[in-house]
């Protein structure tokens, strides 16, 4: 006997299946943001933000450690689609990035923020950043920073100099102290004032590289990597802080690095990092693009962590009197009225060094780590 099917008319199949798209599409949308069984466990997340509401755009250090004494010093967060495993605990840190060099290595995610890839600090991962990390890391020896002692002592006499006369420009005479410090170590380049531009410039460099790296301001392409290929006018924001921070950095080091090679040219060296670097270049196997990214990279690490300590080490010694009468009386006992402390003081001064640690330990400079890296293929961990 023949089967008649019933004939459905397009206008109720098409209700019908614009229906199933509609909820199928919610399905998948609602999944977003949502923690996979296999990740370290977390805080509880929000369909398609996952734990991004959760995250304050300041002092997010506070909620991390709220949440690595709840959930362990290995958990995971959820930003859109994306994932964060945050690493607290010594123990791990050590286990996963130290034994895992190659597979952690990777930072593009700042690369993404900053458009900074031929920079040391967030270079990828590779040949180049092995050659690069190599040649800065033995800039940093102590040996390398022997001839620059005078440089220190200069400063730091012009530091306490400043703040008798200038006491009230005492966070501006710290930060120009250090900037002088550094650049005239690195770069040849003296900050003489606190007024200088040079200061004024590169602290709001330093600002906005603090700013676009702390995990609570997260770009829109890293919780949905579809919306890197929309228009930049659709985050203005980010893309006109991250232009004029990239730009900026570029200025001075590229003048930093070309008036090193001229001075080295006219025999009018001053012995600075950037001069050594333009001078040993070709055999080391450095073009000019890598011995700015060393440059830059060296200038970063000295002035964004030395900074922020010295300024808390102030207010620290400032708050507990107790421990700032006991400063003095180790200073007074080895060093003595007559002269600055050195180098070759520190072994003596037990107490000044132990004050200095624990100010680090109760307050770091980067709480956060700052620079996200990203891991290239599976780690397990206990």
């Amino acid at each position: 006997m023949p089967l008649h099917m019933p004939s459905l008319d397009i206008q109720t199949v098409t209700p019908v299946a614009v229906g199933l798209a509609v909820t199928y599409g919610v399905s998948r949308l609602t999944k977003i943001g949502s923690r996979d069984s296999r990740l370290p466990p977390g805080p509880p997340t929000t369909p398609i933000v996952g734990n991004l509401n959760m995250i304050p755009q300041k002092h997010s250090y506070i909620r991390f450690t709220q949440w690595g004494r709840q959930y362990g010093g290995v958990y995971s967060l959820k930003m859109g689609s994306s994932t964060y495993v945050v690493v607290s605990s010594l123990d791990a840190i050590n286990e996963i990035f130290e034994a895992n060099e190659e597979i952690t290595a990777k930072s593009d995610i700042m690369n993404r923020r900053l458009g900074a890839q031929e920079l040391l600090v967030f270079a990828p991962f590779g040949p180049l950043w092995r050659t690069l990390r190599h040649t800065a890391a033995g800039l940093m020896e102590p040996s390398a920073w022997n001839h620059q002692a005078p440089i220190i002592l200069a400063e730091s006499t012009q530091l306490l100099l400043d703040c008798v006369n200038e006491p009230e420009f005492l966070y501006y005479h710290l930060q120009r102290c250090v900037i002088s410090t550094a650049f005239a170590s690195i770069g040849g380049v003296r900050v003489p004032r606190f007024e200088s531009p040079l200061r004024v410039k590169w602290y709001r460099i330093l600002s906005t590289l603090s700013k676009l790296g702390e995990p609570g301001n997260v770009p829109p392409a890293d919780l949905q990597p579809i919306l890197k290929y929309f228009s930049s006018r659709s985050v203005p924001d980010w893309e006109s802080q991250s232009r004029t921070a990239q730009s900026s950095l570029d200025e001075i080091i590229e003048e930093i690095v070309y008036d090193a090679g001229e001075r080295e040219k006219q025999g009018k060296s001053t012995g600075c990092l950037a001069e050594l670097l333009v001078q040993k270049g070709e055999k080391l196997g450095l073009d000019n693009d890598s011995i700015s990214s060393i440059v830059a990279a060296l200038l970063i690490g000295s002035t964004i962590t030395t900074t922020p300590l010295l300024h808390f080490v102030t207010l620290f010694a400032a708050a507990y009197r107790q421990c700032q009468s006991k400063i003095h009386e180790e200073l007074d006992r080895v060093v003595g009225p007559d002269r600055l402390p050195t180098l070759e003081d520190l072994p003596n001064l037990s107490y000044v060094s132990a004050f200095m640690k624990e100010v680090h330990r109760f307050r770091p400079v980067t709480p956060t780590g700052k620079v996200p890296h990203y891991t290239n293929s599976d780690i397990s961990y206990q």
